[in-house]
């Protein structure tokens, strides 16, 4: 399997313990030996991967879509079309008990959108209805596609014995909204006058919440870290392992079809009358009855594997290895690799650089600035990174941009 965007939007952030951000991915640096104070950390991250769309053919908010744009679309794409987009926000607050023990308490809200489309074809009957087609068959299989809405609220401790740091959380997930289509499979023939259609295919389908909550839920984040010696560290982290029990409309249905009547060189249109007019020929034949129903759904959970070398105080080296556990939507490529340099600028200062292979972008490379402020006795940290800037840099020839921005404070006795 592949490597959640989420993962991999934090591959400088794992290795800075001083942002308080670095606890949202892993879970040991709760364990600050310098942490006997009050600690507040936040992030906002947005994410964009995809594996034949380029960065200006997917944001087109506010562009008519014409010919020209469409046809565009259509060259960009090839086989096995995927994209993944994730969006959201995470906030902590952390203390420590009288007795030592650290404490945190955690809130984020995400929205993750996977796509995966085996046929460009399918995306040029969206785009074009299906008089580009006429008189020739078109078909798909395994198309699926995730929109899912949720909220986690966590809370989370760690330990530390001799270098070594333990670290967990656990997370109340509220689902707010998703539609997870599992399967679509489908074949369409329109005949050249355009007045015959013969279709025959399969789907599945759940529409959870609109009628309130979608679901709830639970999971697990969990991470360590060893530090060796002065110059040499190894980390892990498991995050988001848990699940969704999504309830809601269940849609699933196989329909063969042989329509001949009035002219349909725009089925987009026609369909959408027929459901404004109410139900129709067509439409009866392709929508069933649904029905309610619940499904237990992963949310996307993931592994980091870390090693860095320290050969200076101000030089840093890491070797990073990221993948999914499980997926509640499509494949994201394969496992990525990923080298980082970060260098110390000033004592509290810090600029990197990385390089990474794998995921559906394929390769990239991406940056990184932190610092940490005096304010008083206490001080304010904050972090800028992109761990994939090429979407950015290069929008007509690159899908792949992260960005992700954050805010600590830190009240230290």
């Amino acid at each position: 399997m592949g490597v959640s965007l989420n993962a991999q939007n934090a591959l400088h952030l794992r290795f800075r313990p001083e942002q308080s951000a670095s606890s949202f991915y892993q879970p040991a640096y709760l364990a600050n030996e310098d942490s006997s104070r009050f600690e507040f950390g936040s992030e906002v991250f947005n994410n964009l991967e995809s594996n034949t769309l380029a960065r200006e053919n997917i944001f087109l908010s506010g562009l008519e879509l014409d010919d020209a744009i469409k046809a565009r679309i259509l060259a960009d794409l090839g086989e096995n079309n995927q994209l993944r987009l994730g969006i959201g926000g995470k906030a902590m607050l952390s203390f420590k008990t009288k007795g030592g023990l650290p404490i945190s308490l955690h809130y984020g809200i995400k929205q993750e959108v996977y796509a995966n489309v085996p046929n460009a074809n399918t995306i040029g009957l969206a785009l074009y209805g299906n008089k580009r087609y006429e008189g020739e068959v078109i078909s798909d299989r395994g198309v699926k596609a995730v929109v899912s809405n949720f909220h986690e609220i966590g809370i989370g401790s760690s330990a530390s014995w001799d270098g070594l740091h333990i670290g967990g959380r656990v997370k109340y997930l509220m689902g707010t909204s998703g539609t997870f289509l599992s399967q679509l499979e489908y074949s369409l023939l329109t005949d050249t006058l355009g007045t015959a259609i013969t279709a025959n295919g399969t789907y599945d389908a759940l529409l959870s919440g609109r009628n309130g909550l979608g679901g709830i839920g639970m999971a697990l984040d969990l991470g360590v870290v060893f530090e060796i010696n002065e110059k040499f560290t190894i980390q892990a982290s498991f995050l988001d392992l848990g699940y969704i029990n999504w309830n809601g409309d269940q849609l699933a249905n196989n329909f063969s079809i042989d329509y001949e009547g009035e002219q349909i060189l725009d089925l987009n249109t026609f369909l959408d009358a027929q459901s404004l007019e109410g139900p129709g020929e067509l439409l009866d034949q392709i929508l069933p009855d649904t029905v309610e129903n619940n499904e237990l759904i992963p949310i996307n959970s993931t592994y980091h594997l870390g090693f860095e070398f320290s050969p200076t105080v101000n030089d840093h080296i890491q070797l990073s290895v990221l993948g999914s556990i499980q997926s509640s939507g499509t494949g994201g490529g394969t496992p990525i690799a990923n080298l980082s340099y970060q260098r110390a600028i000033f004592k509290e200062f810090f600029l990197g650089v990385n390089g990474f292979v794998g995921g559906l972008d394929g390769l990239g490379v991406g940056a990184m600035a932190s610092g940490n402020i005096p304010f008083g006795k206490n001080e304010v940290n904050l972090f800028f990174q992109s761990p994939n800037l090429l979407g950015l840099l290069s929008p007509e020839n690159y899908g792949g941009s992260m960005l992700s921005f954050g805010l600590g404070y830190r009240l230290i006795k």
